[in-house]
């Protein structure tokens, strides 16, 4: 998968790569208990071919069978630990990836709240303003009014 696509990924398909990778590993750990289970088994085999071997004479033969078998357990180990450092590799840049995308939307979504108490500071400004503007100008009609009442000659 290209980083172009990686890009594309949302956080919970990210999370669940990394959830698969994990998974992979674990099984891949197993696979590794179970050959290292056969080839504790390999070995005891091989301790009982050498000693007939050793009975029949025939050494050179046992020590090329028993590199063999070193050869491909040792082939079988050394794929198992690239595999998994492959990886939790990849699960590591996945789960960073992650934590970034976060970092940047967490910050985006800062930005837009700070934004928006701005606006709405300033809305409530101008209403405020607008409000003591009305109570100032239905004050002044009322003063008006009282003054022209007052005014006026009683009958």
């Amino acid at each position: 998968m290209t980083e172009k696509e990686l890009g594309r990924l949302n956080r919970r398909q990210l999370l669940e790569m990394l959830l698969e990778q994990t998974k992979r590993a674990n099984d891949l750990e197993s696979e590794l208990e179970k050959k290292e289970k056969q080839l504790a088994e390999k070995e005891a085999l091989l301790s009982d071919r050498r000693v007939i071997l050793e009975k029949a004479g025939n050494i050179a033969e046992a020590s090329l069978a028993i590199s063999k078998i070193f050869e491909s357990a040792q082939s079988a180990a050394d794929i198992y630990l690239k595999n998994i450092e492959a990886h939790s590799k990849r699960g590591d840049e996945l789960l960073a990836d992650a934590k970034k995308r976060s970092d940047e939307m967490l910050a985006e979504a800062k930005k837009r709240s700070d934004e928006m108490l701005v606006d709405a500071k300033k809305r409530c400004a101008v209403l405020e303003k607008q409000t003591a503007d009305k109570i100032r100008a239905f004050k002044d009609e009322v003063g008006r009014l009282n003054f022209s009442r007052d005014s006026q000659p009683s009958e």
